[in-house]
């Protein structure tokens, strides 16, 4: 049985430390990327997120250029609206995946307490493995 994981990603671009280390540490691995966008992010076009969509629908008619991009990544396919820790916890109590691969902001201190951080309370409530990869800033 092949291990799937889910690889939850910040951000479109070429550089994910946790798409990097799961690649590189688990070759066999069917990976699954996963990109939540926060209600009134700013997609790749450089417009606001439409408020026709509503938390847990898929963007990718929304956005298909933001859907290719995410496949060019790594096959990835998911892209949803809503909050990221729970959209990432959804998943991982799903039953689909063996682990979870994501990085950590690094913010410390009060930026810390008062934003929160999605790594934390996924590797806190997850009911699967959970590796966090450290984002070089």
């Amino acid at each position: 049985m092949t291990l799937r994981i889910l690889v939850p990603i910040e951000s479109l671009d070429d550089t994910h430390p946790a798409l990097e280390t799961a690649r590189r540490f688990f070759p066999g691995a069917e990976l699954h990327l996963l990109h939540v966008v926060i209600p009134g992010e700013i997609l790749l076009r450089g417009e606001a997120f439409p408020d026709r969509v509503v938390e847990g629908e898929s963007v990718a008619q929304v956005d298909p250029a933001a859907e290719a991009r995410l496949k060019t990544l790594g096959g990835g396919e998911l892209i949803q609206m809503g909050d990221p820790a729970t959209e990432i916890l959804h998943r991982a109590r799903s039953g689909d995946f063996g682990l979870i691969v994501m990085a950590t902001s690094g913010k410390r201190g009060l930026q810390r307490l008062l934003v929160g951080s999605v790594a934390q309370r996924v590797i806190r409530e997850s009911p699967i493995p959970v590796l966090s990869v450290r984002q070089q800033h």
